[in-house]
């Protein structure tokens, strides 16, 4: 009957020592996944992080560009309105009667006629017919300089109107080229915001994945624990039936905390094997 009970024992005791073993090592994995987990959650932190920078930069930068877009929009309304002033200012420079004729006589050419032609008539003793015909001359002559006169000034404003146009044309290609390099910009962000997203989909994946891992490791901890508690009252048991004396307080107290269902230390799991040992 002895012998049945002692092999009982060694057989207890070997279970005891495996379940301890393999709760050892999976609260090993357990504190290494823990590890993976919290190696996880930084990086998707930093992820996340990241990612909103970029989405706030993207949005600035996309909101500059509607601004710029708005604004080039209303400087090349303002040059089209230009060049058509700017062709009707040149159609009107010259009469067609002139343009058949081709170039006429200078406005200082013709001061100088007219100069001359009122000296005669004041210095000198010109017939009346002579003096009628200078007078008619005269006349004819400055309403050609008159005509001249009013072409320069056309020519005049043709020309700041053309230096308008190259002023606003200039401002309205540095618009567009500020424009072109954000969009740039903001579609090298995209692109990386897309990258960081697939990084955050994975790290979320791996997290749910360790998350599944740990829950499965605590489960087979609850059930390890619960075996070796069933196991140890086993042994308690039979140890009091052949030799109760040999059980010291100690052990009874490690005994009253797995009844209890409490969590039992290392050093109450030595005790138990140092007790079981001298069984």
């Amino acid at each position: 009957m002895e012998s049945e009970e002692q092999l009982k024992l060694e057989q207890l005791k070997k279970g005891i020592h495996d379940l301890s073993t393999q709760l050892r090592q999976l609260g090993e994995e357990k504190e290494k996944k823990y590890k993976e987990k919290e190696t996880i959650d930084k990086n998707l932190n930093s992820y996340i992080k990241t990612a909103k920078d970029l989405r706030d930069k993207k949005a600035d930068i996309d909101k500059k560009v509607r601004e710029m877009k708005a604004q080039r929009e209303i400087l090349n309304k303002e040059l089209k309105a230009m060049f058509a002033k700017l062709a009707e200012a040149k159609k009107n420079l010259m009469p067609v009667s002139d343009k058949k004729k081709g170039p006429r006589e200078s406005s200082g050419q013709l001061k100088k006629q007219i100069d001359a032609m009122q000296y005669a008539i004041e210095t000198e003793g010109l017939s009346f017919e002579r003096e009628q015909t200078y007078m008619d001359k005269i006349k004819r002559m400055k309403l050609k300089l008159d005509e001249i006169e009013k072409e320069g000034a056309g020519f005049r404003d043709f020309k700041l109107l053309k230096d308008e146009i190259n002023k606003k044309k200039t401002a309205a290609d540095a618009v567009h080229a500020e424009i072109q390099k954000l969009a740039v910009e903001s579609s090298s962000i995209f692109k990386e915001l897309s990258a960081k997203s697939e990084g955050i989909s994975k790290a979320k994946q791996e997290k749910l994945a360790l998350q599944e891992g740990l829950k499965g490791r605590k489960s087979e901890i609850e059930t390890l624990n619960q075996q070796l508690s069933d196991t140890l009252n086993e042994w308690s048991k039979v140890s009091k039936e052949t030799a109760p004396a040999a059980i010291s307080r100690k052990p009874e107290d490690v005994m009253g905390k797995l009844k209890s269902k409490k969590k039992l230390t290392k050093e109450d799991i030595l005790i138990m094997q140092r007790s079981m040992g001298r069984n």
